[in-house]
């Protein structure tokens, strides 16, 4: 027997036919991050997932994050020479030094 995702199971339990409980681990929830985030998943799977993240804050926590991270991350891909003051300039220079050449 294969072991089924966690939204093979779910759309199975959704359909009516599975019986198999289709709780999300914490392992599972960042594995379908990227689908949660892009908008993929279904309404009744998108309440799964977030009924996860009200019952363990720590994922809650880690989606926060990596949503920051990315928004960083297009920030800074968005061009502009400007920093904000409170970045060290310890930082910039080690960030300029590990750069390709």
């Amino acid at each position: 027997m294969t072991k089924q995702s966690w939204l093979e199971r779910l759309r199975a339990r959704l359909s009516g036919r599975g019986s198999e409980a289709a709780a999300l681990s914490c392992r599972e929830f960042v594995d379908f991050l990227m689908q949660y985030l892009d908008r993929e998943l279904s309404d009744a799977e998108r309440r799964v997932f977030e009924q996860h993240m009200e019952d363990c804050p720590p994922c809650k926590v880690y989606l926060d994050s990596y949503e920051d991270t990315v928004k960083m991350g297009q920030a800074v891909c968005r061009g502009g020479d400007e920093l904000p003051d409170d970045v060290p300039e310890d930082l910039v220079q080690a960030i300029l030094a590990a750069r390709p050449r």
